[in-house]
């Protein structure tokens, strides 16, 4: 967005405010009620909050709604919550006489329109447009910062038991072991983003001695830290989106359905305080995010696969071996790289659902995370999912933001 006018900043200061003080009366009402659903949350909260807050009924149930998504993640207090506007009945896209460009939105006290700088987000977003995405949500972050999500439907090729499958293994040491798998057997091994590992150890060495001299009052400390976590988000999103590049390559080179392991709820996994430090410093949610986004936008087939004993099974005998670090061992004598096994697995695991048509289709749309909404519960083995597209969803976040794209 363009500069605003002290006016303005101020008004959106108090809907910021009152944004956050409705979202936390809502998770508190989650925390000692306990809704089973979203619409009985908005039962217990909507009419005591629309009595004594001005803010607009259509941002109330944004504000619930984003508190019944974030149910399961462990938050005491909201401390800072983007703005939810839902195109066109809280936001939209309008002009001025001038013609300048501005997104109108409802705040305490009605209208308001934000002018928007006509940069290169701005150029990206009308070339999207006209490349038919469609937009029907945006984001308000901050005083400077909107963030539009688009969305455009693609055709997705079904997966068939002669097409090959690329099989990808999300680890530690390497954020991406791929297997080429076909007919049943193997055509080609690869590791992408082996770096990924060593970067995010460093940061974390250099994280914690910075944190004990911000925990002695130093400044700079503090203000290094907030440096480095921009870093290495945008470190974490370059290095996913590049590898998932390389693999849609790949898929499209082999024609070939992508089979990823559906590692849900794994921040929630109890792990040994190595492990756990050593798993959650990884970006697999971004990179599965990633990896369908670029795959769908090519017309190509992600299916998920349940992760329960990928890295244990042999992928030769299926027979349960024994994973040391790296290193795979099996009693029929097969040893080879864990990551490498578990990719073979999980290929040939999507391999058999589409050979012996074992698991119902279903359509998954991407959400605000990247993850599936809709996708219904399995009876099968460990929850395992075979997604099968015709038409996917594909949405890309796009910022405006004060100056440069």
């Amino acid at each position: 967005m363009l500069p605003l006018t002290g006016g303005k900043r101020s008004e959106l200061s108090a809907l910021f405010s009152e944004y956050l003080s409705v979202a936390n009366e809502a998770l508190s009402a989650l925390k000692s009620e306990r809704p089973p659903s979203n619409t009985e949350l908005h039962h217990l909260t909507y009419a005591r909050i629309r009595k004594k807050s001005k803010l607009p009924a259509q941002l109330v149930c944004a504000a619930q709604q984003e508190v019944w998504a974030k149910r399961r993640h462990k938050i005491s207090k909201f401390k800072r919550l983007p703005v939810s506007y839902n195109v066109p009945r809280s936001g939209s896209l309008k002009q001025t006489k001038r013609g300048n460009p501005i997104l109108s939105i409802v705040t305490l006290n009605g209208r308001l329109g934000l002018p928007i700088a006509q940069d290169g987000a701005w150029q990206r977003f009308n070339r999207l447009l006209g490349d038919g995405w469609t937009f029907t949500e945006f984001k308000l972050l901050n005083l400077k910062m909107v963030r539009v999500t688009l969305r455009r439907e693609f055709e997705v090729a079904e997966p068939t038991p002669d097409k090959a499958i690329v099989g990808v293994d999300v680890g530690v040491g390497t954020l991406a072991a791929v297997t080429i798998f076909r007919a049943g057997k193997i055509e080609r091994q690869l590791y992408f983003g082996r770096d990924v590992w060593q970067v995010k150890r460093d940061l974390g060495i250099r994280r914690s001695k910075l944190q004990a001299h911000a925990s002695k009052g130093s400044r700079r400390a503090r203000r290094v830290l907030r440096e480095l976590r921009g870093y290495e988000r945008n470190f974490d999103k370059t290095r996913c989106y590049q590898e998932a590049h390389r693999i849609v390559a790949l898929a499209k080179q082999y024609n070939a359905t992508i089979a990823m392991e559906n590692l849900n709820g794994l921040n929630n996994a109890k792990l040994s305080r190595k492990s756990n430090r050593k798993v959650k410093r990884m970006p697999y949610s971004m990179l599965r995010q990633a990896l369908q986004q670029v795959a769908w936008q090519e017309g190509i087939e992600v299916g998920l696969v349940g992760a329960r004993y990928t890295s244990q099974r042999c992928s030769r005998c299926g027979a349960k071996g024994v994973r040391k670090g790296s290193l795979f061992k099996c009693k029929c004598g097969f040893t080879t790289n864990a990551d490498r096994n578990a990719s073979v697995n999980i290929a040939k695991l999507l391999w058999e659902r589409v050979e012996h048509a074992q698991t119902p289709t279903c359509f998954a749309q991407p959400s605000q995370s990247g993850a599936a909404v809709n996708q219904p519960v399995l009876c099968h083995d460990g929850g395992q999912v075979l997604v099968r597209n015709h038409t996917s969803h594909h949405e890309h976040k796009l910022p405006f933001s004060k100056g440069g794209s």
